[in-house]
């Protein structure tokens, strides 16, 4: 349906009596129709509603901030025509506007990097991106002073990387195929942090995989500590080290072997001859504590529920180390300063979640979002005996915060199909419900939306601000799976991806009926897993684990989700994730099988959208394809929409605008399909 409507109004000229002229004053013309408004090239239309995406993508230009202490630096991404590298001296930097541009690269082109390492005597670092969104990741020297990248690996994959400053060595662990098989061997190598030849310490085998780990040193260079899995088992995390000035690089297991999906050694050190640990062993995140001689690992931290620690930090102040803690709960984050002993000595709630930016020996930085404030920043100091300093940095505009607001947000329990162990009660999700704060004109326009995973964070979701300012509402649940609850609660969907969690699904969509949308217009929607969630929702067959379960859901839009777990695994660059979520496909190739939408085709009901960037790694972009090529075969209704250039997630403004168009425009399908 067109924006503008327009009337023909037929113009009466009265014949002038015996040849009598008339003058333009006597003549009865209408009032001229205004021509409408040319649309921007960032707006879009649905149901009548004009919502320009630029605001929502580019209002805040600045993504990505990190604080280099090291070199009085801040680095951010400035988003506009292109995604800019920008850089401002670190002490008071406060205007982002007043910036300089580091390089003419357009990032956008390229993954984003994060992490970084100091190159020393020179004023650059280290970081780790790739050239063409395909997450092959190498590193980079990227120099402050002139904005030049040189690259100084050249390898499949990079997992962890960091400078032991003792022998000026920069380690990384890289990650290669094995010829003929689906699976990798990482290695353990070192060159100058300027660049150089490589070096090889040591390669794994599946007994200790170094899938995912980071890396920490010794004072003195002699141990390099890393984290590995036993048997490729992501639910097996241990820290191994490797001595390489004395015994030789043999890989030395730290850990007990125990049940835990993470354990990892900070790169700030407690003392000289003391290390922290991060670990979830206990069923929540918690710090322990290690030495170098003795190796032994002993609780700093007994956290027990409430929550799961999301980061750590080392800070100086009066003479004294303390420890940072950030405690993330589902509605709420809890910033912890802890003694050299682990005991509590203050601490603050923020109502929203945190992101850590960077850190000094005294500082750290916070990105704060939640689902009712787009972006702050701020940074924690200490006083002498430990007291918190807050003090707020930059962010987001209150007149720009305004503008992008457009949902009335409720935080909510959804009840699901199951009793919850540890209280003999049903068990119940939490969850946020976005609504539009202008509500849709008729019931065929009630739209709503669940997320099909990663859902029920406390942070801005510039998604669900866009589909209210559309008229469509949100939920967004936590299905099982979901991080911030426990480590027990994260592994109820191991080796089960498809399952139960759908069925959370089923009940949060069931939810939504009772709150009064029409079956036909609940919708579930997301990105990575929650585009394979999407795929497998519009296509659950019932009976799965035991459950007769179902729900006749009437939308769905899959971002770069894969269809197939077979091919997804031997293809990604993240097959052990596979192994972990969904088992093995070599040994259990009908239970995969099953649980691969693209093998239930048969079952989609209702259109589906797909959306994917053609360099994808993380998800192979034949995923999407083969799911669209089987729709075609069976005579299905799906629209597939492809990214050029672009990999794991759709970045840019003229790539959003596509997105929106590509959605809105496939809603108006949807609403017309049934009638609307």
């Amino acid at each position: 349906m067109s924006r503008w409507f327009f009337a023909l109004v037929p113009l009466l000229v009265a014949c002038p009596k015996d040849g009598a002229k008339t003058t333009p004053a006597a003549e009865a013309t209408p009032e001229a129709t205004p021509a409408p408004e040319p649309l921007k090239e960032t707006e879009v239309v649905f149901r009548g509603r004009t919502i320009d995406v630029e605001p929502h993508v580019a209002g805040f230009p600045y993504r990505g901030l990190r604080p280099i202490p090291e070199k009085n630096v801040l680095l951010y991404m400035h988003e506009g025509e292109q995604r800019t590298l920008m850089q401002l001296p670190l002490d008071g930097a406060t205007d982002l506007a007043a910036g300089t541009k580091v390089h003419d690269i357009d990032w956008n082109g390229r993954s984003n990097f994060g992490h970084y390492v100091e190159v020393p005597n020179e004023h650059a670092i280290v970081v780790k991106t790739d050239e063409n969104n395909r997450e092959d990741y190498d590193l980079y020297k990227l120099s402050l002073d002139d904005g030049a990248l040189t690259k100084l690996t050249d390898v499949p994959y990079i997992y962890g990387y960091g400078l032991e400053p003792v022998q000026d060595r920069l380690y990384y662990i890289a990650r290669f195929p094995i010829e003929g098989k689906e699976t990798y061997t990482s290695c353990l190598q070192w060159m100058a942090p300027a660049g150089g030849p490589a070096t090889e310490v040591v390669c794994d085998d599946p007994s200790m995989s170094f899938s995912w780990s980071n890396l920490a040193f010794s004072p003195d260079g002699r141990w390099v500590y890393l984290s590995a899995n036993a048997e490729n088992d992501r639910a097996r995390s241990n820290v191994v080290r490797v001595d390489t000035i004395s015994r030789g690089a043999v890989p030395e297991v730290v850990t007990e072997q125990t049940r835990r999906s993470w354990a990892a050694v900070m790169a700030d050190r407690l003392s000289d001859d003391s290390w922290l640990m991060v670990s979830d062993e206990s069923g929540h995140s918690n710090l322990y504590r290690g030495t170098d001689e003795a190796g032994v690992v002993e609780p700093f931290t007994t956290y027990a529920g409430g929550g799961d620690m999301q980061t750590a930090s080392v800070l100086r102040a009066g003479g004294m180390t303390w420890v940072v803690v950030t405690l993330r709960k589902p509605f709420e984050t809890e910033i912890v300063v802890l003694d050299d002993t682990g005991a509590p000595v203050d601490s603050t709630v923020v109502e929203s979640n945190l992101y850590h930016l960077g850190e000094s020996d005294t500082d750290v930085w916070f990105y704060e979002t939640s689902r009712y404030s787009k972006m702050q920043t701020f940074r924690v100091s200490l006083n002498d005996d430990g007291t918190l300093v807050k003090t707020d940095w930059v962010g987001i505009p209150d007149d720009l915060q305004a503008k992008l607001d457009h949902c009335e947000v409720e935080r909510v329990e959804v009840p699901t199909f199951d009793t919850d162990p540890n209280t003999g009660e049903k068990r119940r999700l939490h969850a946020y419900f976005a609504t539009p704060r202008e509500a849709p004109g008729s019931d065929a326009e009630k739209l709503a939306g669940i997320v099909g995973f990663y859902g029920g964070g406390n942070y801005w979701d510039t998604m669900a601000e866009i589909f209210c300012q559309a008229g469509i509402a949100t939920l967004s649940p936590s299905v099982r799976g979901s991080w911030g609850f426990g480590s027990e609660f994260a592994a109820l969907n191991d080796k089960d991806l498809g399952g139960d969690e759908m069925v959370d699904l089923h009940w949060a969509a069931k939810w939504l009926r009772i709150r009064g949308y029409a079956e036909e217009n609940i919708g579930v929607y997301g990105g990575s897993h929650g585009g394979y969630a999407t795929m497998r929702a519009m296509t659950f067959p019932p009976g799965t684990n035991g459950h007769d379960s179902e729900f006749a859901f009437g939308w769905g839009v899959s971002l770069y989700g894969f269809s197939d777990i077979k091919t997804f695994w031997e293809k990604c660059n993240i097959p052990d994730w596979v192994l972990l979520e969904a088992g093995d496909p070599e040994t259990e190739p009908d239970k995969i099988r099953d649980r691969s939408p693209l093998h239930h085709v048969d079952l989609l009901r209702s259109p589906i959208l797909l959306l994917h960037g053609e360099n994808d790694l993380r998800v192979p972009v034949e995923e999407s394809r083969q799911f669209k090529a089987a729709c075609d075969e069976a005579g299905k209704d799906c629209t597939y929409v492809e990214f050029e250039g672009q990999g794991h997630g759709l970045k840019g403004i003229k790539n959003q605008t596509r997105v929106w168009k590509s959605i809105f425009g496939y809603l108006d399908h949807v609403i017309e399909v049934n009638g609307g």
